[in-house]
């Protein structure tokens, strides 16, 4: 369940972002996400909250490799930096993490502690044999289909 979200919340972003639907920033990103996505990233914030200060402590890793002081951050954020100070301490909403990636320019993984770097080896693994099936020709994909339903039936019935 919790990995769903995390997936699922990581395709919105991307979804999100790349659709270019958006050009100003500050104020109307944060209400753009807060009625987007406000839920979805509170529940993975809340799964990961034990790790906030660690995801804190990354943010600022990501700023500093990127040549930023808490003051441009907080400027491209269109928040105040004591905002930014707070967020690199491990106190911060969803919408000023989610504002913080967005401006830092990262994915939501690179964010993350080192425990939840699986979640998109798993992810990428998934989508990298489900892409070499669809390569193969019909009659061929429908056999692999037809075996893993058999072999997902097998295994629920033991």
């Amino acid at each position: 369940m919790n990995m769903l979200i995390i997936e699922l919340l990581d395709d919105q972003i991307r979804r999100v972002w790349m659709n270019g639907s958006y050009c100003l920033f500050g104020r109307f990103f944060i209400t753009f996400f807060s009625t987007y996505m406000r839920r979805e990233v509170t529940v993975v914030l809340d799964f990961i909250k034990d790790d906030k200060e660690k995801i804190g402590d990354n943010l600022r890793k990501i700023r500093e490799r990127k040549k930023l002081t808490q003051e441009k951050l907080a400027q491209i954020m269109d928040v105040d930096p004591q905002t930014v100070y707070r967020m690199e301490s491990g106190k911060y909403s969803a919408e000023t993490f989610l504002a913080a990636i967005y401006a830092l320019k990262v994915d939501f993984e690179e964010v993350l502690p080192s425990r939840y770097k699986h979640l998109n080896e798993k992810k990428n693994k998934k989508d990298e044999v489900i892409y070499e099936i669809e390569q193969l020709p019909e009659s061929k994909q429908k056999f692999v289909w037809d075996t893993a339903s058999v072999a997902v039936d097998y295994i629920k019935a033991k």
